[in-house]
């Protein structure tokens, strides 16, 4: 109950881009080598595609030529890619999902994976880290050890003196420097991933061999670019956490230029653009003032920076849902509000540190979760304030009743009829009320804020006042019944009927903020079945002769009907005016 209500209340979201964001599953669609620029066709880790020059598919003799280039990235990779089993519906990734990207590539090249793995097996490693942004693998290969180096294009290019072209390793030079880090811009501007690649023959491995000395004098192969398209529905998504004035800061380790237009093809509202670099430069008054935009990307950001990210947030009295995945996460999760973890790719200690798992890694569903967060909210206040209502009403009868008894006039209700209204009239009602769907606006409205009260000074008065009038509404049908004849049993089977039509009408009208006549009040079938089966009840009771005398009644004629339907017509009237005039809710509630 806890993270639902502070889900209604969330004012900005701080989301990861790759997994939650995108789906991550790498594809490559591109490759810059030896001055020529290749398409990769197909979607995902199946080895299902063609590599095409100018829209061509490449020939065998021309696939001969750029195989080294292909299988280099394979030979540079841990990871690797399965068919789909009885655990996965999809072909996924086993390992770190852009290394396994080069497996189903290889294959597109016309590469026998397996084979060139087992004769290339692993010497020595020099892992990924975010300082280096590089990783080298040193494998045997028909006895010479070559290292093998992907990442960065930057990072890559630091440790390259020589370029491969036609065939041979020739010096890198500054202008090639500038075409390559020109390709490298392009691919980013159409949001595309780029890894660099390039090789290195050393001599036979000696004792005083040191793999973290030999990076340097690499060869530069060429380029690949990848796609993580965003997730289906993103960019609704995106849309509706604005129109609910939640701001949505991305927050992601790539660089600028493809965290912008993966941006902007989520429909995120254009905003700043900050580094982690310029986030450390920053202090606290500078970073609160370009934390009041609506939008933000951070770029290259690490967990330290992600972390005084969500405390200045929090600082500045934003409520805080964060997304992550891994260990490094776990900070920033816990000193959010509200901590969002990954189901599937999630390491079990971010899971730990969230309140909430989102069980498909998807943005999508973290939008849901929120208009449920407000929707469960906004029921539970619906049901509430309805049957509070309904409570001084009958506290006011009874008061009333006090009143007409000093004037000689009989007890409009009994504590059995009192509690026959509670149980029998409006219980099912009221339970059906939490089954409201989300209204169409409530994803329109600021978020609550998170001190505000269901109950605070406004709607007591609101309460007493409407409560006070389905009371009056009773026990004028009381009154009049006793007018026109009827006798005592048969007046206080009125006041039965007009509170419970009255209470019928407060609950159809609470459930919204807008005019009650719209194609809202039909949205909840289950309350429909609950008033249709409530009211059969009702209508037994004060209208069969045997059943009415169970509860203190008689029948009702049908003259007598005229005035509970009427209290009950007055009371939807004032309460749709007083919605009119003041057709916002409590500016204290919101922000």
């Amino acid at each position: 109950l806890s993270a639902v209500e502070t889900l209604g209340c969330t004012t900005v979201i701080c989301s990861d881009k790759t997994g939650t964001i995108t789906s991550n599953q790498m594809t490559i669609v591109g490759a810059w080598a030896d001055g020529h620029s290749y398409e990769i066709t197909g979607r995902g880790y199946e080895a299902v595609g063609h590599i095409l020059e100018n829209g061509t598919p490449l020939g065998e003799q021309e696939l001969e030529h750029v195989r080294p280039f292909f299988q280099h990235g394979l030979l540079a990779s841990h990871g690797r890619t399965h068919e789909p089993d009885e655990t996965h519906g999809d072909w996924y990734a086993l390992g770190d999902p852009t290394e396994a990207a080069f497996m189903p590539l290889a294959i597109k090249a016309g590469l026998d994976v397996d084979a060139l793995v087992d004769a290339t097996p692993v010497v020595d490693q020099l892992p990924f880290d975010s300082k280096r942004k590089r990783m080298t693998l040193l494998r045997n290969r028909k006895g010479n050890l070559i290292g093998y180096m992907k990442g960065a294009a930057s990072s890559v290019l630091e440790v390259c003196t020589r370029v491969r072209a036609n065939g041979e390793a020739t010096a890198l030079s500054d202008s090639i420097r500038q075409t390559i880090v020109d390709k490298v811009e392009a691919y980013s501007e159409q949001s595309l991933r780029v890894i660099a690649l390039a090789y290195r023959e050393f001599p036979d491995k000696s004792e005083d061999f040191s793999i973290e000395e030999s990076e340097q004098d690499f060869v530069f192969l060429g380029l690949v670019a990848m796609l993580d398209p965003p997730r289906e529905g993103v960019r609704e998504a995106t849309r509706e956490v604005h129109s609910a004035r939640v701001k949505l800061f991305m927050l992601t380790g790539d660089d600028p230029i493809t965290a912008h237009a993966i941006a902007e093809r989520i429909g995120m509202p254009e905003g700043l653009i900050l580094t982690g670099d310029d986030v450390r430069e920053m202090d606290d008054e500078a970073l609160n003032e370009a934390l009041a935009n609506e939008s933000v990307i951070f770029s290259r950001v690490s967990p330290q920076e992600k972390y005084r990210v969500v405390e200045r947030l929090k600082k500045m009295g934003e409520v805080v849902a964060v997304t992550g995945d891994g260990a490094n996460d776990t900070l920033s999760l816990k000193r959010a509000d509200i901590g969002v973890a990954m189901g599937k790719q999630g390491s079990e200690v971010a899971k730990e540190a969230s309140e909430i798992v989102l069980t498909d890694d998807d943005f999508t569903t973290l939008v849901v979760a929120i208009r449920e967060g407000r929707t469960i909210y906004q029921n539970l206040k619906s049901v509430i304030l309805a049957s509070m209502t309904s409570n001084i009403g009958e506290l006011s009868c009874v008061c009333l009743g006090f009143v007409g008894a000093a004037m000689g006039l009989p007890i409009p209700i009994t504590a059995v009829q009192i509690l026959s209204i509670d149980l029998i009239g409006e219980m099912l009602p009221l339970m059906a009320l939490t089954f409201d769907p989300a209204e169409k606006r409530l994803m329109q409205r600021p978020p609550r804020r998170m001190g505000s009260h269901i109950i605070n000074g406004h709607r007591l008065i609101e309460l007493i006042v409407f409560g006070s009038l389905m009371g009056l509404g009773g026990y004028l049908s009381f009154f009049m019944v006793l007018q026109t004849g009827g006798n005592e049993s048969m007046a206080q089977a009125a006041t039965f009927l007009g509170i419970l039509l009255i209470q019928y009408v407060n609950i159809l009208s609470r459930r919204t903020l807008g005019s009650v006549f719209s194609r809202y009040l039909f949205s909840n079938p289950q309350l429909w079945l609950s008033l249709g089966l409530s009211f059969a009840v009702v209508s037994l009771i004060t209208g069969n002769p045997d059943v009415a005398s169970w509860f203190g009644f008689e029948a009702l004629r049908l003259q007598d009907w005229l005035w509970p339907v009427t209290g009950a017509l007055v009371f939807l009237g004032c309460f749709e005016i007083r919605k009119l005039l003041g057709r916002s809710e409590r500016t204290e509630e919101f922000h």
